[in-house]
């Protein structure tokens, strides 16, 4: 779990170095208010709350409030956030679920 959290922690924070660099992006997520959970189904769920144009580190909590929920194995997660594994062909093969709007999908995307 440890690996997980550490490369989520780092995505976090090239996510918000994009929003502060990318006006266009920063545009995008301006004024948005979301929980983004990561439930992990062989550990924790994480959790992170975007607000004020910047996502929190990732820590342990519910996802049952969550706008954005990612649902897969910590191994699965872990070859997303390396970019062994395209998120389109694991949630063809089912081994990744999303539950978000399609605004909150498109941003996402940025994450992964």
């Amino acid at each position: 779990m440890g690996e997980l959290l550490e490369k989520l922690q780092a995505k976090a924070a090239v996510f918000n170095t994009r929003l502060a660099d990318d006006e266009g992006f920063a545009k995008m997520v301006e004024g948005k208010d979301r929980t983004v959970a990561i439930v992990v189904i062989d550990g924790p769920t994480l959790i992170a709350r975007l607000e004020d144009n910047s996502l929190t580190q990732f820590g342990e909590g519910d996802s049952t409030d969550a706008d954005v929920v990612i649902k897969a194995t910590n191994e699965t997660i872990l070859l997303l956030l390396k970019r062994e594994l395209s998120p389109v062909k694991a949630y063809a093969k089912g081994e990744l679920k999303v539950k978000a709007s399609f605004r909150d999908l498109l941003m996402m995307k940025k994450f992964f």
